[in-house]
């Protein structure tokens, strides 16, 4: 894949550009002339005026025999643009953009070749277009379900409407792929509590987090071309960073193993030159809390840092990159990090629990530049059911190859360590779950929460996006394995025993203060023969498993956590990890 670097355009095509971003959108009008079947489609091109050259890319859509088209310009992160006045009669072509003043006229004709090209006109400026025929967006079917998988999807409508009860969330849409199709798309509530506006499944969500499993990808698929190299000092790549974060890997930065805090703001600059901005601005002394390697601790920062690797050794902008490398060969077509570009599809809005109970949009919308690919894609189940039915099947959809098998297989495999019986790859967290191995990432963000969960051997995926904080619908998603997939027994419910008894001497090994930030340390002390975790909430006592391992449960909590402690060379602890996060000891 060629990678092309932005253009620089001249103050003129910059106004012409920018009169053409800030018109209001409108519906695509349809004309009444029937398309020709070599017209509908993807074409993708350029535009070209002024010493300037943009990508152009025009889909074609025919319904009921009228003829619709939308342009995108990616260099300008412009999506959806509506054609008006659109013909094609014997090979000739002629669409418009917006009105008035602003009026850009595209007059083209079909060559030998199939391409087509003619002339553009906007606002005194001429410009030529040429545009051939893109490679289609393979598609993937709604699967017909047997009888037996009916009834199982009946019962999980009434396992997820249960839950959303329980969660108070005002919505939730949900997709489930089987064997390269989609098995089941729907979507229940409401997609705003303020005007009652019934969710579908097509409209769009944040999903938080689940974001960086597509800033994984696109890096793995660099790495697969040679831009990027993921073992090398990011600092070879990337200039202005402080010099010990320079020394960061790629790998180390994708893998949680960077010794970043963790942080990311929800809220920020709009601008995405912000990524570069915000990282450049870091300091070792402000955002490490530990060396390099030593860890898995789940960070913000280093998955933001992770995007601008892959935007500076790539020279264009990381949303870019993003649609170029994942988002355009899966056909993701509503998948957006510009919220001036996901208001002009259907649209959830995001909740939260406010004080008294109530659940209340969330205003403002949130977002963040600086930490766009850690958390901040803007997306529907539809796109997220072609990104889980590639990795699912070794970067196939539709039958074609559409990402690079090696890339699907290095971001799902593991690079380290999470905890007992977990690892994480890149961008993803990999697991075991009754006898089936499961590949996943959730997101939580202001206003809403996604689960994105596969089972690559079975060809299973479930994706579930709520409209509302805190609303991670994993019973759902535990139901649909289990009606769906050939799972284990689940295990007997083991006899309560007593704890493990430790000495005092191994009481003391495990207490003392453990931080990433001062502001949030975690003590462990020992009270009346027993550890103790204090959290901000209140205490909870920690129950030995052996092997520098216990649980805790208490504090609202829906199910006992896990804590370890991590030993350094000599046998002193060093580490408590606690809810994939690492702190260390003071």
């Amino acid at each position: 894949m060629r990678l092309t670097q932005r253009n620089l355009l001249t103050s003129l095509s910059a106004l012409i550009l920018a009169l053409i971003l800030l018109l209001p959108a409108a519906l695509p009008a349809q004309a009444q002339t029937p398309a020709a079947e070599p017209l509908t489609g993807r074409w993708e091109g350029e535009l070209s005026f002024q010493n300037v050259v943009l990508t152009l890319v025009v889909t074609f859509v025919e319904q009921d025999g009228a003829l619709s088209a939308a342009a995108d310009i990616p260099q300008q992160a412009a999506t959806g643009l509506p054609a008006s006045a659109l013909r094609f009669e014997d090979g000739a072509l002629h669409f418009e953009l917006f009105e008035g003043p602003r009026l850009a006229t595209f007059d083209g004709a079909l060559q030998e070749d199939g391409a087509i090209e003619g002339d553009f006109t906007q606002a005194g400026v001429d410009g030529t277009f040429r545009l051939a025929r893109a490679a289609d967006v393979p598609q993937i079917e709604l699967l017909d379900a047997t009888p037996q998988e009916a009834a199982a999807l009946k019962a999980l409508d009434a396992t997820l409407e249960q839950e959303m009860e329980e969660l108070r969330a005002p919505g939730a849409a949900i997709a489930v792929v089987m064997d390269g199709r989609v098995l089941y798309r729907k979507a229940f509530g409401v997609a705003s509590v303020e005007t009652g506006q019934p969710l579908t499944p097509d409209m769009l969500f944040r999903i938080g987090s689940t974001t960086k499993s597509l800033t994984a990808l696109a890096l793995s698929i660099a790495a697969g071309e040679g831009i990027v190299d993921l073992h090398a000092p990011i600092g070879d790549a990337v200039d202005g960073l402080d010099p010990a974060l320079a020394k960061l890997t790629g790998a180390q930065l994708l893998s949680h193993t960077a010794g970043f805090k963790d942080e990311g703001p929800s809220y920020g600059p709009h601008d995405p030159s912000a990524l570069g901005e915000t990282a450049r601005s870091w300091t070792a002394d402000s955002h490490l809390f530990t060396q390099p390697g030593e860890v898995f601790s789940y960070a913000n920062p280093g998955i933001a840092l992770a995007g601008l690797l892959l935007q500076e050794a790539a020279g264009a902008p990381y949303d870019e990159l993003i649609e170029q490398l994942v988002l355009q060969p899966l056909g993701m077509a509503h998948s957006t990090f510009q919220p001036t570009q996901a208001m002009t599809f259907p649209l959830s809005q995001g909740h939260s629990a406010v004080a008294g109970g109530a659940i209340q949009v969330v205003r403002p919308y949130s977002d963040n530049a600086g930490y766009w690919p850690a958390g901040f894609l803007i997306t529907n189940v539809d796109d997220l059911a072609r990104f889980a039915i590639a990795l699912s099947s070794g970067g196939t959809l539709g039958g074609h190859q559409a990402i690079p098998a090696e890339a699907v297989e290095l971001m799902s495999s593991p690079h380290s360590r999470m905890g007992e019986g977990a690892a994480y790859g890149y961008g993803l967290m990999l697991r075991e779950q009754r006898g089936v191995r499961i590949v996943e990432h959730g997101g939580a963000i202001e206003g809403f929460t996604s689960l994105f969960r596969l089972a690559p051997d079975h060809g299973f995926g479930v994706i579930i996006l709520a409209n509302k904080d805190g609303a991670a619908f994993e019973k759902t998603a535990d139901r649909a394995m289990e009606l769906l997939l050939p799972l284990e027994p689940s295990a007997e419910p083991e006899q309560d025993d007593e704890p493990i008894a430790l000495s005092q001497a191994e009481l003391k090994r495990y207490a003392g203060v453990y931080a990433q930030m001062a502001e949030e340390a975690l003590e462990v002390r020992i009270d009346d023969g027993q550890l103790v975790l204090v959290l901000p909430g209140g205490e909870l006592s920690l129950t030995p498993l052996g092997d520098d391992r216990f649980t805790l449960f208490g504090l609202g909590m829906s199910a006992p956590a896990s804590v370890e402690f991590i030993a350094g060379p000599d046998g002193a602890i060093e580490y408590l990890t606690l809810g994939y996060r690492a702190y260390k000891r003071q």
